[in-house]
């Protein structure tokens, strides 16, 4: 027998009952706040247990780890939806008894890319169902909406990256600095500056948990009222809800008539004379019988001929009849119901195991899925070098032969700016025409330094990102260098390539 349920349960189509999903979330106030309790402490846990530099791999983790959590929101769910009294701590006491009963490792392992995760959860959790009764009852419960349980996953999934990416949006028509748009252009092209490194990989790992806090919900209580629809279906839950509610009415009105009743029997008996029955000696027979009684062989041959004459009775019936019509009918081969939905089953697990081997890849071969994108002439070689870089002449003729030496006699002269422009030309030069860097005109001095990490050694890079800091402070912040600046750069200058 079902519990008192908080909604009514009827036979709904599929996206009907989706729908009844998305609308229970919205209402249950104190799922959202368990839930976002939940995940908070567990995302803090994996901050302060993971290093700066490695918080993507938290990002993972949280990610693996939905099916634990859909776990501590059914049993949320659960409750609410059969209005059980449910408390915070009531909640967080029974995570135990959930991990305890829930087939949590093979969620977590063989099971983690399941499209019908959510909707045939229940199973294990709710009803308790283990090994071979529990693939029977998944069996019976995937004959029907299984696209719209895949459906649910990979809608909530997209949903999720969504949302990811829309707070990377916002921060980008906010920003006005374009330190976002410098993130996530870094991002792709490999290159981070150490500096700005933990607060990049912390605010991608607030977004990632923020998105997973805001879908997670939802797709858990979809999946349970789908799973609802199609106990209704199997079971007719529907009906017995009506009956148990029907009951419930006419059990107090049925109370107050019973009750009346026996006071008027009672006042009726009280009223009527009594009469002893034990003193009669005479007794009326209550039946009469017939005179004429057959013997007990021919009473038994008159039964059995009246019988045999009730079974023989027939009717005719007359109806068209088509001509030369055969009567017998090839049936067309069918397929069995179990080969078609293992069948569907695999090639979904297949589908799932190419895209996230090709996610992989994408992963791994990033640089050179980035430079197919970029356009024909971004990838010609034969471009000739630019001349003029942010305003400066970066031809040989412009260079003196001995720039150390002009570097020096410009600096003991005061001129700051002449000193630090000969040694930043001079590192143009060689990354455009030693190097062969392909350096455009509308670059910035930032683009320059990502360009060049990829194709120089550490050392020679260093040197270009401090020569590239301290010109931009003297060139456009007017800040005069020390004599430790000198001392800095010249030792470390590169004498064939920067």
């Amino acid at each position: 027998m079902i519990p008192q349920l908080a909604i009514t349960l009827r036979e709904r189509s599929p996206f009907e009952a989706l729908d009844l999903g998305i609308r229970l979330t919205q209402t249950a106030g104190i799922i959202w706040r368990g839930w976002l309790l939940f995940l908070v402490m567990i995302s803090l846990l994996l901050w302060a247990l993971l290093p700066s530099a490695e918080l993507w791999i938290g990002m993972l983790v949280v990610w693996w780890l939905k099916p634990f959590y859909d776990r501590f929101l059914l049993q949320g769910f659960s409750q609410v939806v059969a209005e059980q009294p449910l408390t915070l701590t009531q909640w967080f006491n029974s995570l135990s008894k959930v991990l305890l009963h829930s087939p949590l490792w093979a969620a977590l392992t063989l099971k983690r890319f399941s499209p019908v995760r959510s909707y045939v959860q229940p199973i294990g959790q709710l009803e308790g169902l283990k090994g071979r009764e529990a693939r029977k009852r998944r069996t019976l419960l995937t004959q029907q909406f299984n696209r719209h349980a895949a459906f649910l996953s990979i809608s909530l999934f997209v949903a999720q990256l969504a949302l990811f990416l829309s707070c990377y949006g916002l921060l980008l028509v906010f920003d006005p600095t374009d330190a976002t748009y410098e993130h996530i252009r870094n991002v792709f092209s490999g290159y981070i500056d150490r500096e700005e490194e933990y607060w990049h990989h912390l605010m991608d790992y607030s977004f990632w948990v923020a998105s997973i806090a805001i879908t997670e919900p939802f797709y858990v209580a979809a999946g349970f009222t789908l799973y609802l629809n199609r106990r209704v279906q199997l079971e007719a839950w529907d009906i017995e809800q009506s009956l148990r509610a029907l009951v419930q009415r006419l059990t107090h009105k049925a109370s107050t008539v019973i009750l009346s009743t026996l006071m008027i029997g009672i006042v009726v008996m009280s009223t009527l004379p009594s009469t002893s029955f034990a003193n009669d000696t005479k007794s009326t027979p209550t039946e009469t019988l017939s005179a004429e009684r057959l013997p007990a062989n021919q009473a038994k041959t008159q039964i059995e001929n009246i019988l045999t004459e009730h079974e023989q009775q027939t009717r005719t019936v007359y109806r068209w009849v088509e001509k030369n019509k055969t009567t017998e009918t090839k049936k067309a081969p069918q397929v069995p119901d179990q080969v078609i939905t293992s069948l569907s089953q695999f090639l979904e697990g297949s589908l799932w195991v190419f895209i996230v081997l090709g996610l992989i890849l994408a992963l791994i071969y990033r640089q050179a899925l980035l430079k197919l994108l970029l356009p024909k002439t971004a990838l010609s070689t034969a471009a000739p070098p630019p001349t003029t870089l942010f305003g400066l002449d970066i031809t040989a003729a412009s260079l003196p032969k001995d720039i150390p030496a002009a570097v020096k006699a410009a600096w003991q002269q005061g001129d700051y700016r002449q000193a630090l422009s000969l040694l930043y030309r001079s590192a143009l030069y060689q990354l455009t025409h030693e190097q062969h860097l392909h350096i455009q005109t509308h670059h910035t001095e930032g683009d320059v330094l990502v360009l060049a990490k990829p194709t120089l050694p550490t050392e020679q890079w260093e040197y270009l990102k401090r020569l590239t800091q301290y010109w931009q402070q003297t060139a456009y912040g007017h800040i005069t260098p020390n004599n430790l600046v000198l001392e800095q750069l010249l030792p470390a200058r590169p004498t064939e390539a920067v």
